[in-house]
């Protein structure tokens, strides 16, 4: 029972090792995407146009 157990978290943490390259990637992504709309919305030109 032991066996079969630990055969099967095996394959479960093998799988995740294997996604995480991936997922990482699109975290990182979202990640960036956030902050240059942060950046974009404090640095906006249009707002500190003198009238």
């Amino acid at each position: 029972m032991t066996t079969i157990a630990a055969l099967g978290l095996g394959s479960f943490l093998y799988g995740f090792y294997i996604m995480w390259r991936p997922l990482a990637f699109i975290i990182g992504g979202v990640v960036f995407v956030v902050i240059a709309l942060t950046m974009n919305q404090l640095y906006d030109p249009s707002k500190n146009k003198r009238r």
